[in-house]
């Protein structure tokens, strides 16, 4: 029973949509971030039933990286509770936000027993690919409705929204590469483009290229010719699709291709309207204050006149720079922050979040903990994967992102215990070897 629950939340987790229970979903309010989702209600499920089990969390805990993060939390926690009552944020709602991170740790558990029950990831995630590219398909066809707010102009699949789906089609390509699997590597790439997202494909062609060079050179030696004509084959299926998308959605929706977006964004107009922005945006006198000026139809006179720029620029650095200028505004918010929630839902750069919410000292922490993993993980796939999130998280909040840290903390678990048992495996054959001997 056990076995079968274990499997169960792991699937549900994996291919369920998010859905809210209490709190709201489809727009900019504050609640956005605070919503209890099925989600939660799922892993608390498996975390009453590891514990009655037995599950331990003292090996996580000796993980340097774990203590690190550990040790965010209980911040964010801290400024949650001091900005509810001197501050501008609702007691509830930041402390379930503060909270959030946590509850992703939980997910090292999960692939941890995953691993010490010996199921394979490989299998499910080969299905769960196939399962995206179809929801894409149907959902870009008007066959599937959806169950997010967002167009489906740019691939979303079961996420929250394409920039969650980039992250966790970059965790797959990541996982395929390494483990050398060209087809899945492909379609993953594949799912990466059709969600545009310019800063997640920038980081995953710069961290797989320049980060990975002997294990790409590797693998065109090994299987060039296949290689080659699966691109040239996947190209053309993949032109096609995006020719019949430009064609009947782009019309409707007003939608753009990557290649224009990130255009857009370098143009001479984006650098000298981002540079009035930050001339002329004052620092909020209130949270609802911010809120009016960043939100609903402020967004309107945010982007003005576009022309070529890039409106996204726009809004983000907007609030970037609120955000900044009142996170500096006296020593304490400088220090410990604005409380996390205050900037609601998307702050569209998860660094300057860190910052507005938990001050110098939660950015810092947090920092210490991404560096901590690279230095720390041994496996490729988890510290390829973190390296793109962190690119990535200068443009996207993609660290309070559900499915992409459900993904990283997932394999992480998985990682430890196969690294705890292999280590128990070799030190059984080395007693053995030497009672042979006596």
């Amino acid at each position: 029973m056990y076995r079968i629950l274990i499997f169960f939340v792991f699937v549900l987790t994996l291919f369920g949509f998010k859905l809210s229970i209490l709190g709201r979903t489809g727009d900019d309010s504050d609640n956005i971030l605070s919503a209890i989702r099925i989600d939660d209600i799922v892993i608390m499920v498996f975390l009453i039933s590891y514990t009655l089990k037995g599950g331990s969390w003292g090996y996580f805990f000796k993980q340097k990286p774990i203590t690190i993060f550990i040790l965010y939390v209980l911040f964010c926690l801290f400024s949650a509770i001091y900005n509810s009552i001197f501050g501008q944020v609702a007691i509830g709602s930041s402390l379930l936000f503060a909270l959030r991170p946590l509850e992703y740790f939980l997910y090292i558990a999960l692939g941890s027993e995953l691993a010490r029950l010996g199921y394979s990831l490989d299998r499910t995630f080969r299905v769960y690919i196939i399962y995206c590219l179809l929801l894409i398909a149907g959902q870009t066809s008007g066959i599937i409705g959806g169950i997010s707010n967002f167009s489906f102009s740019r691939a979303i699949a079961n996420t929250g929204g394409p920039w969650e789906l980039a992250g966790v089609s970059a965790f797959f390509l990541c996982y395929f590469f390494q483990e050398r699997v060209i087809i899945y590597t492909l379609l993953s790439a594949a799912i990466l483009v059709l969600t545009q997202s310019r800063i997640t494909l920038v980081g995953s062609v710069f961290v797989l290229s320049f980060a990975n060079v002997q294990g790409m050179i590797s693998l065109l030696k090994r299987k060039l010719t296949v290689l080659m004509s699966l691109v040239f084959i996947f190209s053309i299926i993949l032109y096609a699709l995006y020719s019949n998308i430009n064609g009947t959605t782009k019309n409707n929706t007003n939608s753009i291709d990557v290649t224009a977006r990130i255009e857009a964004f370098f143009s001479n107009e984006t650098f000298l309207r981002l540079y009035d922005i930050y001339a002329n945006t004052d620092a909020a006198v209130s949270r609802n204050d911010y809120f009016e000026k960043t939100y609903g139809g402020s967004i309107t006179s945010i982007i003005g006149d576009v022309g070529e720029g890039d409106a996204s620029a726009y809004i983000r650095f907007t609030r970037w720079i609120m955000l900044i200028k009142t996170t500096n505004s006296d020593l304490v918010s400088f220090l410990i922050g604005l409380g996390p929630s205050y900037a609601a839902k998307a702050v569209d750069g998860n660094y300057v979040r860190f910052f507005a919410e938990t001050g110098i000292v939660g950015l810092i922490l947090y920092l210490l903990f991404l560096i901590n993993v690279l230095m720390f993980i041994k496996n490729r796939t988890i510290r390829n994967y973190i390296l793109i999130l962190s690119i990535t998280a200068m443009f996207i909040d993609i660290f309070v992102t559900h499915k992409a840290m459900f993904l990283f903390w997932l394999l992480y678990g998985y990682h430890l215990q196969t690294e705890k048992s292999s280590v128990n495996n070799k030190v059984k054959t080395d007693e053995n070897s030497l009672s042979h001997q006596s």
